[in-house]
């Protein structure tokens, strides 16, 4: 795939004239990712537009600032597709981080490259418009997805169904069966990333199970373990009574009388 296919196989630049991507292409820059290597990190100024050439870029958030690049996907971006455009659009730093998945080759087009084409092409701001309502879209459907999800197990609802289809993205996922895992998923969820994402939910899910299924088992021994210890204590209380110890002392006398009676006989 030449260039010009590659920019108009993504949403960005595929109203593009062919004229048009000529002079975007000869204002971008490429260069090779190694895998795991940050592209650019949360709170970096926003300064390139990045398209994939080769390889998967991760957008995610980090856990902290001791691993910054470490984080589960927010989302994946494929040959083709532009990211990091939000942060030229609004001058503010970037909201995420973004990272390659494997060895990759990205474009760069920098900020006043970028400027520049919206002056001299308006029908890019109408591409760009188009990109963002997919994401927004795209966001808006899965954490719907996500507050049924919370919803659920906030409930204690782990109905068989529900946990074994969670379960199911889980294995086909792990195994790298994105296919498999598709077919069990709803329209607006036929993506890599919402699997990875419904996939560690599921795990969540599954564990929080399981601890609700140990507490219970817990409880159920703890209350075992207070009847017999009060159990023991009543013993105790009424063997060391004194109603109880003259019961025992009479009980004694009787028996060494009948001892005595059967020794005479």
């Amino acid at each position: 795939m030449d260039l010009t296919e590659l920019l108009k196989s993504g949403d960005l630049f595929r109203r593009f004239p062919d004229d048009t991507l000529a002079e975007v292409i000869n204002a971008l820059k490429e260069r090779p990712i190694k895998a795991g290597e940050l592209i650019f990190s949360y709170g970096d100024e926003g300064n390139e537009l990045i398209i994939v050439k080769e390889g998967k870029i991760a957008i995610f958030m980090p856990i902290d600032d001791e691993h910054p690049a470490e984080g589960q996907a927010i989302r994946v971006f494929e040959p083709g597709q532009a990211l990091g455009e939000m942060a030229l659009i609004d001058s503010k730093p970037r909201s995420a981080s973004a990272r390659a998945e494997g060895d990759a080759v990205i474009l760069s087009l920098t900020a006043v490259a970028f400027n520049h084409l919206l002056t001299e092409h308006p029908e890019m701001n109408t591409a760009i418009m188009v990109g963002l309502s997919d994401r927004i879209r795209y966001t808006t459907d899965f954490l719907g997805e996500v507050r049924q999800w919370v919803k659920k197990v906030s409930d204690g609802d782990f109905e068989p169904q529900f946990l074994n289809e969670m379960k199911g993205w889980v294995q086909d996922v792990a195994n790298g069966e994105y296919d498999e895992a598709v077919e069990k998923a709803s329209d607006y969820k036929k993506d890599e990333t919402l699997m990875a994402l419904a996939a560690d939910f599921a795990k969540m899910a599954s564990q929080v199970k399981q601890r609700e299924d140990e507490l219970k088992k817990e409880v159920a021994m703890l209350k075992v373990e207070i009847d017999d210890s009060k159990r023991k204590q009543d013993v105790q209380e009424i063997v060391s009574s004194d109603y109880y110890q003259r019961i025992r002392e009479q009980a004694e006398q009787m028996r060494k009388l009948r001892e005595m009676e059967e020794d005479e006989v």
